[in-house]
């Protein structure tokens, strides 16, 4: 492949729209925050959502933390496991541990399989009983 007489850009207008594009987001962290905060900020505040109760006793905001901490870190890691666990290909975890002994291999085959899906289900249903 030839080297682009412009460097790493296709073309000159690419590197214009990419400077532009950059100065546009560099001026949105600088002076964007302080003029809002200047003028009172009230629009792009999200004051209005902490008054939202979506679950009993929880505001917006700690609604979708509860959710994504306590149901799709634990449902995702479940996900996970199962899939290392039953769909990954023998040869590619033996390729990836190169040098363990076969045994520690087994092992680890249960752990994924059986062992760390259970404990991760305990977790996910612990945190609705509690």
């Amino acid at each position: 492949m030839s080297e682009s007489p412009h460097g790493m850009w296709s073309s000159r207008l690419m590197f214009i729209i990419a400077a532009a594009g950059s100065a546009v987001g560099l001026g949105n962290i600088w002076r964007f925050p302080y003029v809002a905060g200047e003028n009172g900020g009230g629009a792009f505040s999200f004051n209005i959502w902490s008054d939202v109760t979506l679950l009993p006793g929880r505001s917006f905001f700690d609604t979708i933390d509860f959710v994504s901490n306590n149901v799709i870190l634990p449902f995702g890691g479940f996900l996970i496991g199962l899939f290392a666990g039953w769909f990954l290909d023998q040869k590619i975890l033996t390729e990836q541990l190169e040098g363990t002994s076969e045994i520690v291999i087994k092992l680890l085959r249960v752990l994924m399989r059986i062992i760390a899906p259970v404990c991760i289900f305990v977790v996910f249903v612990m945190t609705f009983v509690s």
